[in-house]
């Protein structure tokens, strides 16, 4: 049996840069590398907020991105 072991996350929060005559949307984003592979879900939506209230520009969306290792158990 294989099992999967959270060796870390990053989270990216995305902001809406500008929109085209057209309608088309440039998105920017900003990362935030080497949070722990533990964290609760809870406790990154805090931060993620926190730090999407004191940014310039329009929020769009966060995103959490997983890092982790398959083993053998």
């Amino acid at each position: 049996m294989s099992v999967l072991k959270p060796k870390n996350q990053s989270l990216e929060l995305i902001f809406l840069k500008t929109v085209s005559d057209t309608g088309k949307q440039a998105l920017e984003t900003r990362r935030f590398k080497n949070l722990k592979g533990d964290a609760a879900p809870d406790a990154i939506m805090s931060v993620a907020k926190a730090i999407a209230g004191i940014s310039l520009g329009s929020f769009s969306q966060y995103q959490v991105t997983v890092s982790s290792e398959l083993a053998e158990a």
